[in-house]
């Protein structure tokens, strides 16, 4: 059993048995980062706006929703003003994380595809836009190929070049947080997992206080799950005995 410590109460969907990346689902609704609708239904199959991913990311970097802090920073983009995501594009623009088109649009409303998904996710992953070839004739290209190595795209069923479903979309998320950060190093002219200082942590454990255990799942209660026999060698050395 492989488990977060922040992991809680799995959210229960009317339409659960339609939702094939209910782990993730779970995960995600727990943490906030993504809901379901007022009819209790979480509709797996509908697809993500751009303005959407921004929020969820939005999310995930700032362990939060409380956009309020950045809804009146400077913006490129000229059709976002009054927008309900404005704060969450503006912050995601801030950090490189979202970009416009050509005529400095975002098109908040318009779905987002699975490789401009995994773009904004390695992003936030610590891969730049230069070195990593995020832009240009290859970008789609690089996106996937450093996605791919970087684990974002394990157990994806959807189409990345189409819009993104709700729940591949909550896929791709819980596999960015188990994802490590990354940074340029120029010594080697590669992306390094091993940042300032020595640390090695994943995007969950940097911006959400999120660790993994690997065990023995022993007892499962609303709120926490219980692991023994724990892998010392699978899991954070943070590991505080249950989750």
């Amino acid at each position: 059993a492989c488990a977060f410590t922040m992991f809680a109460g799995a959210a229960s969907f009317t339409d659960e048995a339609d939702i094939q990346a209910l782990d993730a689902v779970n995960m995600l609704t727990t943490l906030g980062v993504i809901q379901g609708y007022e009819d209790n239904s979480f509709q797996p199959d509908g697809v993500v706006t751009r303005a959407e991913m921004a929020k969820m990311i939005f999310v995930v970097r700032n362990n939060s929703a409380d956009d309020e802090a950045y809804a009146d920073i400077t913006t490129n983009l000229t059709d976002i003003n009054g927008h309900w995501a404005e704060g969450y594009i503006k912050f995601c623009e801030s950090q490189g994380i979202i970009a416009g088109y050509g005529d400095n649009t975002f098109k908040p409303d318009a779905t987002v595809t699975g490789v401009e998904a995994a773009k904004m996710l390695l992003v936030l992953t610590g891969y730049d836009e230069v070195n990593a070839g995020l832009t240009g004739t290859a970008w789609a290209t690089n996106t996937l190929r450093h996605a791919g190595a970087a684990g974002i795209l394990d157990n994806e069923s959807a189409s990345l070049s189409a819009g993104l479903p709700r729940q591949w979309a909550a896929q791709m998320i819980y596999n960015t947080l188990s994802a490590d950060r990354v940074k340029w190093s120029t010594d080697s002219g590669t992306f390094d997992d091993v940042l300032n200082g020595g640390i090695k942590e994943t995007v969950g454990y940097a911006y959400m206080g999120l660790t993994k255990s690997v065990g023995i799942l022993t007892t499962v209660s609303k709120d926490s799950l219980t692991l023994t026999g724990i892998d010392e060698a699978e899991s954070d050395k943070v590991y505080s005995g249950s989750n």
